[in-house]
Parts: structure tokens; sequence; C-alpha cells
């Protein structure tokens, strides 16, 4: 090692860490026994979230000597774990030291080497059909990479940029890759015109707040890996990759190193996405694998589809959102996506209007959300069934409903209508809070026995 180079260390922030703490608190568990590839891991998987069950790391894979892990990210307390608060931190909490900290980034830290070299495997040995890929859903095109994100840059600018893709498994070293409208198509779009390949890095196994990270969407210029070491209170080691100058985390699994094909296409999908369908197969780009470092025992991690694990990753990108509203109407007090695309947000009125303006605040700030909906303080944004008690007692629909039409949105919701970047849907949003400038019914309630039991003691029944 050359004087002054830095050397990896294992902190906090890196992967196997947060692995070996998950296994001391009795939120990982070690399954043995024998499991396909083919829809059982992923049917485990639901099973086990649906349950609230523990991550789990399948050690026996049939056919491949490669451990899986699934389910990382898919609770609260898994959640504050990863940000290193308290295990029982409620939401308010989780989200307030969230807001707070993506306000100072902290840079990371290029290191000399790291465990994702510990392995490396040229072109001519590289084989992605040795890694245990899952089949998810009944109907998919194949085995799908779902839990590695990448890593690219601008080709004129050299801003990088961290983002997630489905990656259709195709052969030795061909994948094909689902890319919407938004940074890395755009990224790639420049480099496809000039005929150029694009290099990218695909990153398999990393520390929550990466992920995160990656899943913001920031703003193209802004560094994901800044905010991961905000998100973590220190910096992320990185190492530069081994065929670009990509940046990639030094403690990774496994990084497969490679370029998207200019003007190539084939075609990819279906896919059960996380909408709950099935993405409808397009001509879309190749990406080809020139190259793959990894850890002597990696780890394979996987994102089953409607997991909730998505939600957690995105978790950032919807305290911004939360920042963003608290801007616009200072007497918000929490959100929640009910549902996919489905945003509701409570809020102490004190004018009319409040909660309009709460609203068009959550639609600047996030593309993810189609029907937005207001509600009072007294409503939990998080229980569907006051949520629609509000809607159907306190609004009025020819004055508190309204329609956005022909909105950029998510291309994966089958409603949304249109083809690439000419794909849009139309916005619901509803005021359900109560007006303010006319009497209204006081909420009926029924004492608690706690409350009851108060009343006796206190002779009052």
């Amino acid at each position: 090692m050359a004087r002054g180079e830095k050397m990896f260390k294992e902190t906090p922030s890196t992967f196997r860490y947060y692995l070996r703490l998950l296994e001391e608190k009795g939120e990982l568990r070690r399954e043995k026994k024998e499991v396909n590839v083919k829809y059982e891991i992923s049917a485990i998987h639901m099973k086990t979230q649906a349950e609230r069950g523990p991550a789990i790391l399948f050690e026996n894979v049939k056919g491949y000597n490669i451990p899986v892990l699934v389910n990382v990210l898919s609770t609260r307390k898994r959640l504050a774990i990863a940000l290193g608060l308290p295990e029982n931190a409620d939401y308010d909490t989780i989200n307030n030291g969230i807001a707070k900290r993506i306000k100072e980034r902290i840079s990371p830290e290029v290191i000399s080497s790291g465990p994702c070299k510990e392995v490396i495997l040229n072109e001519s040995e590289l084989d992605l059909r040795k890694y245990p890929i899952p089949i998810m859903h009944e109907k998919d095109a194949g085995p799908y990479i779902t839990g590695g994100f990448i890593v690219a840059k601008d080709p004129e600018t050299g801003e990088q940029n961290l983002s997630y893709h489905r990656l259709l498994l195709k052969g030795r070293n061909r994948l094909g890759i689902l890319m919407e409208p938004r940074h890395l198509w755009h990224i790639y779009k420049k480099a496809d015109e000039r005929g150029e390949p694009l290099n990218i890095a695909v990153v398999i196994g990393y520390h929550p707040v990466v992920g995160i990270a990656a899943a913001t969407g920031l703003p193209l210029g802004e560094n994901e890996y800044a905010l991961a070491g905000a998100l973590a209170k220190e910096p992320i080691q990185l190492v530069k990759a081994e065929t670009s100058d990509l940046l990639v985390p030094a403690d990774a699994e496994i990084v497969l190193e490679g370029v998207i094909l200019p003007k190539e296409r084939e075609i990819e999908g279906p896919y059960g996405e996380y909408t709950g369908y099935y993405g409808v197969p397009g001509m879309r780009p190749i990406v080809e694998i020139r190259k793959i470092t990894q850890r002597k025992d990696p780890i394979y991690y996987t994102i089953t589809a409607r997991s909730a694990e998505m939600g957690y990753y995105f978790i950032a990108k919807t305290v911004g959102t939360f920042e963003k509203i608290k801007a616009a109407v200072p007497t918000f007090k929490r959100a929640s996506f009910l549902q996919t695309f489905f945003f509701v947000i409570s809020l102490k009125k004190e004018r009319e209007g409040d909660g309009r303006r709460a609203i068009l605040a959550a639609l600047a700030a996030n593309d993810s959300i189609k029907v937005c909906v207001a509600v009072d303080e007294d409503i939990d944004p998080r229980n569907p069934e006051e949520v629609l008690w509000a809607i159907a007692t306190r609004c009025n629909p020819s004055k508190g409903i309204f329609i956005i039409p022909d909105v950029f949105g998510q291309s994966l919701d089958p409603s949304s209508e249109g083809e690439g970047p000419g794909r849009v849907w139309s916005i619901l949003c509803i005021d359900a809070t109560k007006p303010i400038t006319r009497p209204f019914p006081e909420k009926a309630k029924i004492p608690s026995l706690e409350e009851i039991q108060r009343m006796k003691e206190q002779g009052l029944l």
C-alpha cells in the first residue's frame, strides 16, 4: 500500500456489520433447508414478511453455492437499527431523525481497496448464470436482479448517479434493463445518441443507508453517497471500479461492471412489478457485463416485488416530501402512503385552502403520488378506515375533489397512458378536511375503559 492510502475499516455503515447486528438481536434467521430459486425463495420471503418475521439467509440454494438474503429492511425495527436509533423508535422519531440528518451531508471516503475486490472475474471467466438470481412470479420472463442499484455517470457533466432498475438475465454476460424516463434514462440517452456504450456498475449487497440514498432520486449533481453518509452519521467508504472511474461501496458483496450498449434493443419483460401487475414487455436496451468483483464468500441479496422493503428504501424521499409539505403548511402533522400511489396528509387546518396547499406541495415533491388526500389532525393517515370515513363525511365532492390531468408519473402504473417519455396519468386530489368558516358537528366519542375507570375513581360515575 502506498503511503497515505486509506484502508477499509468495518464500521456501523458496512453491510456485514449490520447483518451481525440483526443476527445478535434475533432479526436474522439462517435457513439450512434446501430452497429453489424458482418461486420458492420469493414465496417464503413474502410469507415471512406477512408474519412480521426476520430477515432470512438461505444457506442451501439448490444448484448454487452462494447464499441468498431476503427481507432485510421490512420492519420499522430493522430500519431503526440501520440508522443507529433505538430499536423501539416510532415512525415520528425515525422521520424526524432522517429529516435532521439529511440536511448535513457527509462526503464519502475513497479508499484504495475493499472486500468487494477480494475476487476479480474477467469477461472470459464470468458467468451470471452461476448466481442464484430468483424467478419470482409465474409469468416472469426469467430470473431478475432486483436488489442491485446501478451506478452511472453523465457523459457530458461527469456527474455520478445511483438508481434502481430491474435487470433480466439473458445469458452468460447479458442482461435486459428497464429504464423509466428518469435520471439513468437521460444519461443513457446522451451516450446512445453518440453511439457510445455507457459504463455502469450494478451493486448487490450493501448497507441499507446506501440503498435508501440510491432510491431517493436526488437531483442530478447531488451526491447520493453523501446522503448515505448523512444517514449513517459517518463517511461511506468507496473504491474505484476496475473498468471505469465509477465509485462503488468498498464493502459490497458483488459488483457487476459493464456497459449499456448503444442502439441495441431486445425484448424485456414481463415481470411482476411492485404495482401488483405484470409489466408490459418491450424492446429495451441491453447490458453487457465485462468484469465482476466480489467477496470470497459473497451473499446474493434480492428484493421481492411488493415487498415492504420498497417503502423503507424510499423513506428519505418520503421524509423529504414531508419537509416540503411542512414548508407550505406549517401545521402539517404527518403523512403516509396508504397504498401504492395513494398518499394521505394529516394537518391542523387553520385557513381554508390549507388542505389544497398541502396536496399541491406533496405533488410537487413526489412523483409517485396519483391519489392525494388531505385529512384533519384527528385522522390517522395510516388507518384506511379512518381515511375513508373522513372522505365519506367531511368531503363535499363538488368542492373538495379535483383532478390534474395528463401529468408524467409512474410509467409502471397500468392505468397510465402513452409510451416512454409520453406516458402520463391523471392525479386525483381529495380535500377531506372540515370547513372552518362554518360550524361542523363534533366527532362522537365513547370513553375508553381506562377513562371510565378514572371517572369511577373520581366519583363521576
